[in-house]
């Protein structure tokens, strides 16, 4: 197991980091915005690395892919998959998100039109969601940090 935490780490300080010749180190450009697993895949197209899917150590598979672009600062996912666990869900009164990681963001609630109905700041990797005037139905979330939608689903009030 030890090996493929290693693994993992070597393809992750790959990806954030770049080498700088002149000054003959690693230097870092941004988080890895992703778990740690086991198993990841991880590449280069061009000057551009990735890294993703892979499972945790409790049997939960991640279907994600990050790029490092060297040419920007940071790590770009657009959606992560297996991001947000919600339950209940249906619900009739309330519901809680659990988030794979702590984060700072927004959380935002829209109708089957897609107009947004109500929206919530995020400081950490729970939101819950009060019923409180949502009628009977179903509508869809998005997760957004940094005005990047991370994770999005759908809610279904019973």
């Amino acid at each position: 197991m030890k090996t493929k935490q290693l693994v993992f780490t070597v393809i992750t300080v790959l990806i954030t980091c770049i080498w700088a010749i002149a000054q003959n180190k690693w230097i870092q450009k941004h988080d890895f915005g992703g778990m740690g697993r086991a198993f990841a895949a991880g590449f280069s197209i061009g000057d551009k690395g990735y890294v993703g899917t892979g499972d945790e150590n409790f049997g939960i598979s991640y279907n994600d892919f990050w790029e490092f672009n060297p040419a920007g600062t940071s790590i770009d996912d657009r959606i992560i998959k297996n991001f947000a666990y919600i339950y209940p869900n249906p619900f009739s009164n309330r519901a809680v998100i659990t988030l794979r990681k702590e984060i700072q963001g927004d959380f935002k609630i829209f109708d089957v039109q897609g107009k947004e109905i109500g929206s919530q700041p995020i400081n950490g990797n729970k939101i819950i969601v009060d019923r409180g005037n949502l009628a009977k139905g179903n509508y869809q979330y998005n997760i957004i940090v940094e005005n990047i939608i991370i994770s999005a689903g759908e809610l279904l009030v019973e």
